[in-house]
């Protein structure tokens, strides 16, 4: 039973954490909209660098999911 707790509170913890870096994503892709509707060039890159980080922790959580289930099946 314990041990089922403890799988569940990786899972939310995990999923949690998607959450909000898919928040964060979604801000970022609003900046670099209207950066793009503006012309603003310099205001991509730093955006871009977010977004790309963002996306390598969201792979990153993918896999510990896939990890944490795979582990429990």
């Amino acid at each position: 039973m314990e041990t089922i707790k403890s799988l569940a509170a990786s899972l939310e913890e995990n999923l949690v954490k998607q959450f909000r870096a898919f928040q964060e994503l979604k801000g970022l892709t609003q900046e670099e909209r209207k950066a793009l509707f503006e012309h603003d060039a310099e205001a991509l890159v730093p955006i871009l660098e977010n977004k790309e980080r963002l996306l390598d922790d969201v792979s990153r959580l993918e896999t510990g999911l896939t990890e944490l289930v795979e582990g429990w099946a």
